[in-house]
């Protein structure tokens, strides 16, 4: 019984901090993101488009488990198409691969073309490696 009560008093506390930064962002910001965004500075990403066109590589500016934004010199004029996601980390084997989209586009006067790319489809494998990087706090 106490064992039961430590264990769900640590899942409702492990589930109160994403929700606290959320209603963080939301005071600070004014949005609601429907997923924890995180600056890797350990993860790289290369994101190509569907004719395999690398349009960005390098590190992005944030990611979550829903996606990752990045700033790229390169305009990006076919919002429609699917997007290629790889992410790199050191002392990860294997690449995380993902299918993606954009999902918003702003102009930001001093680096280039801003990108949200959601990540739509993830082998589960990809997906489980991927969801431990981004709880890692490197």
């Amino acid at each position: 019984m106490a064992e039961d009560c430590q264990h769900q008093l640590s899942v409702e506390r492990a589930q109160r901090m994403p929700l606290a930064a959320e209603l963080g962002a939301l005071r600070i910001h004014g949005e609601r993101r429907r997923a924890l965004r995180t600056f890797r500075p350990d993860v790289t990403v290369e994101v190509q488009s569907a004719d395999g066109a690398v349009l960005f590589q390098g590190l992005p500016r944030n990611l979550s488990a829903r996606g990752v934004g990045f700033t790229s010199e390169h305009p990006f004029n076919d919002g429609s198409g699917s997007l290629w996601v790889t992410f790199l980390q050191p002392g990860v084997v294997r690449p995380i691969e993902a299918l993606g989209r954009v999902a918003w586009r702003g102009p930001e006067a001093t680096v280039g073309n801003v990108w949200g790319c959601e990540l739509l489809d993830m082998s589960p494998g990809c997906r489980e490696i991927f969801e431990r990087v981004l709880a890692d706090n490197a």
